[in-house]
């Protein structure tokens, strides 16, 4: 069992696994990168980054720790609550899009009780045949 506890209950994260199918590669609050890999199938280990934006972290700062964990990591599903509506056309949704260019998003559907998409998932590109 991994436990990751902080000040902020919402960026909080608990996950229970089985050694031999994961590690956890860094940990900070709101952002986790766990890799899986299950040595019977395949060598690749696959990398999720996993995150939460609480409304008090400016979208920006956000958005810039974002594209630093991208652009130093091979993630291939990034996933979690951004706060962030997909659906908007707002300045904040076009400038996730920039930050996430290599990446596939799945859902595009309402998450939210209101009708918007605060919760997001993303594949990489070249990786698209994991979720298919």
């Amino acid at each position: 069992m991994f436990f990751y506890n902080h000040i902020d209950k919402y960026q909080s994260l608990a996950i229970g696994y089985k050694d031999c199918l994961i590690s956890t590669d860094y940990v900070e609050p709101g952002k986790s990168l766990i890799k899986l890999k299950k040595n019977q199938f395949s060598e690749k280990a696959f990398a999720f980054l996993l995150l939460y934006r609480s409304h008090s972290i400016p979208i920006n700062s956000f958005l810039n720790s974002l594209y630093q964990l991208v652009n130093r990591n091979n993630i291939d599903v990034i996933l979690g609550d951004f706060n962030i509506d997909g659906l908007c056309s707002s300045s904040s949704n076009i400038h996730l899009k920039e930050v996430m260019f290599e990446y596939k998003e799945i859902v595009n559907l309402p998450t939210h009780i209101d009708g918007g998409h605060l919760d997001h998932i993303y594949e990489f590109i070249k990786h698209n045949q994991l979720l298919e």
